[in-house]
């Protein structure tokens, strides 16, 4: 089954880093690095304005929207961690469908 998935995996050799803007490699591996950097920022300045409106709200003692922000501070832990680790779940559904 590895061998199936190792044939046809967009994710080998590439990092999430914004440096392939100065490379002229693979159009389909830049872009998808270029992507890969994109969520990643972006759901780390979601975590960080979550954890901050959870702070907030816990500091002055608004109990609902501690609720509400603990509950956005969940999806983009959720998000992340599939966001991180979307090689590994490709990797695994190539290989079961392979």
């Amino acid at each position: 089954m590895t061998i199936i998935a190792a044939k046809f995996n967009p994710f080998e050799g590439v990092t999430p880093d914004f440096q392939t803007f100065l490379s002229a490699g693979n159009i389909f591996k830049s872009a998808l690095a270029i992507l890969w950097a994109g969520a990643l920022c972006y759901l780390a300045a979601k975590l960080i304005l979550a954890g901050a409106k959870m702070a907030n709200a816990r500091r002055h003692g608004y109990a609902n929207s501690v609720e509400d922000a603990l509950g956005e501070v969940k999806w983009v832990v959720a998000a992340l961690i599939i966001v991180v680790g979307s090689p590994l779940i490709f990797v695994a559904t190539t290989a079961l469908v392979g």
